[in-house]
């Protein structure tokens, strides 16, 4: 992980629950790029706590930040497109991620969303 970026991840984090609703919901939207195909990041915002809260601003965030923090939570699990097309199974990350989900109980906010939230969540 480039220094810059291992450094940005927990300030994002933090964002996450401390920034205004628009704040909160750009540093959704920038963890959800950081993560996407890039198992280092994805691993570094797990670490930083950025599961949990993401989850909890599915529930507690604007339809935009709530929409952001499904996209973001679906990159933390997601394979690469590289990964898929050769048929390499998920790595353990993607896994960890996927019970990190569960345990911070986003299954529930993330169906209620397909349900029911906006066309972006």
């Amino acid at each position: 992980i480039p220094m810059q970026v291992e450094l940005n991840i927990p300030m994002l984090v933090e964002l996450l629950t401390t920034g205004s609703p628009q704040a909160r919901a750009e540093a959704a939207s920038a963890l959800g790029k950081l993560a996407h195909m890039n198992d280092d990041n994805k691993a570094a915002i797990a670490m930083a706590g950025g599961v949990a809260r993401l989850v909890e601003l599915l529930t507690t965030g604007s339809t935009e930040a709530q929409a952001q923090a499904s996209r973001a939570l679906w990159n933390l699990v997601s394979k690469n497109a590289d990964n898929r097309a050769c048929g390499i199974p998920r790595s353990a990350v993607h896994r960890d991620n996927q019970v990190a989900i569960a345990r911070a109980l986003g299954i529930p906010p993330l169906v209620k969303l397909l349900t029911i939230g906006s066309r972006e969540a």
